[in-house]
């Protein structure tokens, strides 16, 4: 009976000893071999990193990259979300600011969400002024607008080639048809789980 009391309790402090103190794999590599020059130049990237005139998702992958490779960057989910909302575009931070998010697969979906209804409105002031100002026929053929010049920001169809660019996941798809858009987890498309993200 002591015997086995013995070897639960020192099966018990190995547990506990492994979960505890042992570095994963991916900290020892980190640890050892990515030089402290190159974590001070991605810490400085990160303070100043914007999203300038790139697409949510491509500025997110960016963000998400230079947290990868310092995790130490970010206290937790909240901080990382108040990094990732600062370095917005001011056109979409006005939108999701007010909004007072806390987490941040909320800040990383409202701006998806801005992104494209500011899409959206582009398109509908560049058929205005390209119609030189006359109200376009509803038809509901699904026909967009076509502009001479370059867009501001990424566009909802690629013009080059006819097929659509999602401006919510990046896909090629209709961005009506999106999945995101019925507020589905990126990781395993299902409705029901966003609010256990943290």
């Amino acid at each position: 009976m002591v015997e086995s009391w013995v070897d639960s309790m020192e099966t018990l402090f190995e547990d506990l000893y492994t979960s505890v103190s042992r570095p994963s794999a991916a900290d020892v590599l980190y640890i050892n071999y990515f030089p402290d020059s190159e974590k001070k130049k991605l810490q400085e990237k990160f303070r100043k990193l914007k999203q300038e005139n790139r697409s949510v998702g491509e500025y997110e992958q960016e963000f998400s990259y230079i947290i990868d490779c310092i995790p130490d960057v970010v206290r937790d989910d909240r901080d990382r979300a108040d990094w990732f909302e600062r370095g917005l575009r001011s056109d979409i931070y006005r939108v999701v600011h007010i909004l007072k998010l806390t987490t941040f697969a909320e800040v990383l979906d409202r701006p998806l969400w801005a992104e494209h209804g500011n899409a959206h409105i582009r398109e509908e002031r560049e058929a205005f002024e390209r119609d030189g100002g006359k109200k376009r026929a509803q038809d509901g053929s699904g026909s967009r607008s076509r502009s001479k010049k370059p867009p501001k920001y990424p566009r909802a169809q690629s013009q080059s080639r006819g097929t659509w660019q999602c401006v919510i996941c990046g896909g090629n798809h209709d961005p009506n048809h999106c999945e995101q858009k019925e507020e589905r987890c990126f990781t395993c498309c299902k409705i029901s789980n966003l609010d256990d993200i943290s």
